[in-house]
């Protein structure tokens, strides 16, 4: 068993270690970590932790660390404000087949195949909108529930998803979050 006191605001990078989103420590607390010695993860999230200046280890633990991943957040955008031609206009969610990195920005593309630039990051992008209509398939693309076409088991046990309008890039889902898609998929 291992304790920290947190203190000040410290950001730790978790999405390289599988998780949906990054530790946001902001006040202070105490962080309890089990079997560190068992598992890359654990030993990984704790080298990042030995290494922010503002943890240091502790004799007691009175709040508990979950090291589950985060739930998704739902969020409410209806519509994003874009700019092309030298002209501004709103683009309503219900209207976006997809969002995704394309050249380090985000782009939007419309169902009926228009396409659009985002000054936001995707990661902004997926908490912005609800999760029931949108799923993070992978780090490049965020789809809507009602662009997809099909879902075909892929080598290695990941999933193709066959959407209704074309994307630049094959949408692989990885055998890890295979069944948090599916489960996506039905529970919607």
């Amino acid at each position: 068993m291992n304790t920290f006191n947190a203190r000040a605001e410290v950001t730790i990078n978790l999405r390289s270690l599988g998780f949906m989103q990054d530790l946001k420590l902001v006040k202070d607390c105490v962080l309890y970590l089990d079997d560190l010695t068992e598992s890359s993860v654990s030993s990984n999230l704790l080298s990042l932790l030995n290494n922010v200046s503002a943890v240091k280890k502790s004799d007691s633990a009175e709040l508990l660390f979950d090291p589950t991943p985060p739930s998704v957040t739902t969020g409410n955008k209806t519509s994003f404000l874009v700019f092309k031609h030298q002209k501004y206009s709103t683009v309503p969610t219900e209207d976006i087949a997809f969002f995704y990195i394309r050249n380090e920005g985000v782009s939007i593309m419309r169902f009926d195949g228009r396409e659009y630039c985002l000054s936001q990051s995707l990661l902004q992008v997926a908490e912005a909108v609800s999760s029931r209509q949108f799923y993070r398939v992978n780090r490049r693309y965020l789809v809507n529930f009602k662009a997809i076409k099909e879902v075909e088991h892929y080598f290695n046990r990941k999933l193709f998803v066959k959407l209704h309008v074309n994307s630049p890039d094959l949408l692989l889902i990885n055998k890890e979050r295979a069944q948090d898609f599916l489960t996506w998929l039905e529970n919607r």
